[in-house]
């Protein structure tokens, strides 16, 4: 075998037509290095721009922040009778270095110089403690004045900005001057860090020396670019190496290319020839071994091919090639097969699958219904899915205990899987049951019992749940049950509204509140140890309503279990309002001890006067014995009052009390009880009504019952050194009004309410050295409502007296 060269013509020509795409590209390439480069200047111009006028921005930043803090310290204002003080130049710029600088500021149209004497230490403090540092003073005239000189001991690049402060006093001077210290280096890292890129540099320089510098110094290869800063005397530049900026990705472009036009180039040239080389070797070989296979001898033409062995040997393993190609094929396209059939096999499987659990799925709905919700139609769905997985004809839940035995059931089924409650799973199907259909029908049966369990403890524990709550909610106890982290596991409506009216507080806000107030209540470890052991407490609250109410706690410590089955320690709480019998425990005292003071004095009056009149009567005079004779009726009659006005309350009570209605004269009959009561009293009544007869319907003497009752009280808590009583008669629409007032004691506000409740006794009125029995206003109370009318206290106050007013409706003449 052998390569042919080829012409030197054809290799010129394929050089030529290699190379004139390169320098296409080449020129191409040069085009978009010089837009590059365009492009590049105006990005870093744009960079350069950027970072300067975020550089004015910071300084007059740090302007406004040295305005503010000399007005905050009353140095800076403007005079309201001369406008050009606040057009004053605000600004003074002192560049660093090691320098020593004359300033000239343009001040209301003069020109003043301003030498800075303000040492380093000094603007230090300044700097340090803006807002406790005294200020430098110095008085500057019209440029004849030298002050001194500021150096700058720092090697590094800074900014001192001075506000100038004018006194008004010495217009047109400058009196202060207000000096803060920027680090320039510290911004032009911070700008460089947002906007410019690392392989550049920048600097910021002035017209006499550079101020600041960040990045490497470039070499001559580079390009610079800046921007001057509008109000500052610098300028800011950015330098940064072409190469860098402009060709070195050109570069690599280019070489890739060349590289590739290239190797495309030595490729094309020598593959033609190997290619022609190739096949000339296979087209003898292909003519060998059509001769050899026809069992001829090789002419002598085929001179690449030595040996007749080698090509026969060349045709064997071809043969064999062939034979094991063939093979190959068939045994893969075999196993494809197989493949494909488990394949579709598996994936039909997990369909039937997916049906069966997709049933299995919808008979798990039920669980949370609840018990009144009818679960056939679940039940049918669930059944109907699962016959579609396994292509059944039929599948139904029957009645085990009619139909299992029955005949029925046997013809039309062929399997019959056994569930609870007496419940069995029917099927029927057009081909043989098989081992896998029949483990499916128990795993699905399996599945049905545990739903019809799970439904049937749902429904119990759901009735259960439903009675322990209305039995808790109707209780007339508040209950509420507490776990150990103070959350509300349940709570009934009293005791949600003992908390609400008289704790005031919310229960589901406050509920740690609440539990901690129940559970220190009388600390005790106790019903720690013993949890069956309840601790027993009494409160006394005072409502949102502002009433005193008793409150009976019972508090036990619980075990409660969680829904994983850990146990805990609860706190349950019973609050019972026990105000009412507290009340009557309260009037069952006062009335034991009213009993045994009202009755025991009298009795031992009578007792001692007929003592004295059985041992002593000899020795007695008539004067004598008629006084204690006299003193005897006396407490008889006062027992027998008392006697009267507990069996009036009886009445009262049962309904009975007797009254003979009939047309009374109120202004007479009140006029003839005032003249009674005015001759046993000895004391004077005001009468503040005229004596026109007004008419009501009720009992004469119940009325004057009610009438000497209020003036009897009036005079007992009256004022003992000026009492006064009056009674007025007046109508009002279609009421007649009686008011009895006095000039006493009065009574508190507390008592207001329960002033007309039976043996109830104010505070003050049991410090009273007068007797009494709590029952005289309920029974007035009682007597005027019968009569159609009211009883209340028109107004009182304490030491000043109060006013009882009767109501009673207007009766015709007619």
């Amino acid at each position: 075998m052998r390569i042919r060269s080829l012409k030197h013509k054809q290799l010129i020509a394929l050089l030529l037509i290699a190379l004139t795409p390169l320098f296409a590209l080449t020129a191409s390439m040069w085009m978009q290095a010089q837009n590059s480069k365009e492009q590049a200047v105006q990005t870093y111009q744009g960079y350069a721009d950027t970072i300067a006028i975020a550089l004015e921005k910071e300084l007059d930043r740090q302007k406004e922040r040295l305005e503010e803090a000399a007005v905050a310290a009353g140095l800076l204002f403007s005079s309201p009778d001369n406008a050009d003080i606040r057009a004053f130049e605000q600004i003074l710029y002192i560049t660093s270095g090691r320098y020593s600088s004359s300033i000239a500021v343009n001040v209301s149209g003069q020109l003043l110089a301003y030498s800075s004497a303000l040492t380093t230490d000094q603007a230090e403090s300044i700097i340090t403690n803006p807002s406790e540092h005294w200020f430098f003073r110095q008085t500057i005239r019209s440029g004849r004045t030298t002050l001194g000189e500021a150096k700058d001991s720092n090697s590094g690049a800074h900014v001192f900005i001075g506000t100038p402060v004018f006194s008004r006093s010495i217009y047109p001077r400058i009196d202060t001057v207000l000096i803060a210290k920027v680090d320039l280096q510290k911004l032009l890292e911070t700008a460089a860090d947002a906007y410019l890129p690392a392989n550049a540099s920048i600097t910021l320089e002035s017209s006499r020396s550079e101020l600041a510098s960040l990045g490497r110094k470039p070499h001559a290869n580079a390009i610079a670019l800046s921007a001057a800063m509008t109000n500052f005397p610098w300028k800011i530049e950015i330098t940064a190496e072409q190469a860098d900026i402009l060709t070195r990705p050109n570069l690599i472009s280019l070489l890739g290319t060349l590289v590739v036009i290239f190797v495309s180039a030595i490729s094309f040239l020598f593959g033609r020839a190997y290619i022609k080389t190739l096949k000339t070797f296979f087209d003898e070989l292909s003519a060998s071994i059509s001769i050899l296979s026809q069992g001829k001898p090789l002419p002598a033409a085929v001179g690449n091919l030595e040996r007749v062995s080698e090509a026969k040997g060349l045709l064997t393993q071809f043969r064999e090639m062939a034979d094991h190609v063939v093979k190959s094929d068939l045994a893969l396209r075999e196993a494809n097969a197989n493949l494909e059939r488990r394949v579709k096999q598996r994936t039909a499987d997990l369909e039937r699958r997916n049906r069966e659990l997709s049933a299995i799925n919808l008979l798990l709905s039920p669980i949370a219904q609840s018990p009144k919700d009818n679960d056939a139609p679940v039940f049918s769905m669930a059944l109907e899915r699962f016959g579609q997985a396994w292509d059944l004809d039929q599948i139904v839940i029957a009645d085990g205990e009619h139909h299992c035995s029955s005949r029925e059931v046997r013809q039309h089924y062929q399997t019959v899987t056994p569930l609870k409650d007496e419940k069995v799973l029917a099927v029927r199907s057009s081909y043989p049951m098989n081992p896998e259909l029949q483990e499916a029908l128990e795993r699905f049966a399996r599945f049905i019992d545990i739903v019809l369990d799970n439904k049937r403890l749902y429904i119990d524990i759901s009735k259960q749940h439903a009675a322990l709550t209305a039995a808790l909610g109707g209780m007339a106890e508040g209950f509420v049950l507490f776990d150990k982290d103070a959350k509300v596991i349940f709570s009934n409506e009293k005791f949600r509204r003992f908390t609400s009216d008289s704790l005031q507080l919310n229960l589901d806000k406050s509920s740690r509140e609440i539990f901690d107030f129940l559970n220190h209540l009388s600390p005790s470890s106790a019903a720690h140890e013993s949890p069956s052991s309840a601790q027993n407490d009494v409160l006394e609250l005072i409502d949102k309503d502002a009433k005193r109410r008793h409150f009976h706690l019972s508090r036990l410590t619980v075990h409660l279990c969680g829904y994983d089955h850990h146990v805990f320690d609860g706190l349950a709480v019973l609050v019972r309002d026990i105000t009412n019998e507290y009340e009557v425990s309260r009037l069952k005292d006062d009335v034991i001890g009213l009993v045994a003071h009202e009755l025991n004095n009298p009795v031992a009056t009578i007792r001692i006067g007929l003592e004295t009149l059985i041992k002593r009567n000899s020795h007695l005079s008539p004067a004598l014995r008629l006084q204690i004779t006299e003193n005897m009726a006396s407490d008889a009659l006062r027992l027998q009052n008392l006697i009267t006005e507990w069996l009036n309350i009886s009445r009262l009570n049962s309904g009975v009390l007797s009254c003979k209605m009939e047309r009374l004269d109120v202004v007479g009959l009140i006029s003839q009880q005032i003249d009674e009561w005015e001759k046993q009293t000895e004391m004077t009544v005001q009468r503040l009504y005229k004596f026109s007869p007004l008419y009501t319907m009720g009992d004469a003497a119940r009325l004057r019952q009610v009438l000497r009752n209020l003036l009897d009280n009036a005079l007992k808590y009256n004022n003992k050194t000026r009492p006064k009583i009056s009674v007025s008669v007046k109508t009002m629409n279609a009421d007649i009004i009686v008011d009895v007032q006095d000039n006493g004691m009065g009574i508190a506000a507390e008592d207001l309410e329960k002033i007309f409740e039976r043996f109830y006794r104010s505070e003050r009125a049991r410090q009273q050295t007068q007797q009494g029995s709590g029952l005289g206003l309920a029974i007035c109370r009682a007597i005027v409502e019968r009569f159609g009318g009211t009883l209340t206290i028109k107004d009182t106050a304490l030491d000043i007296g109060s006013t009882f007013r009767v109501t009673l409706p207007i009766l015709s003449e007619n």
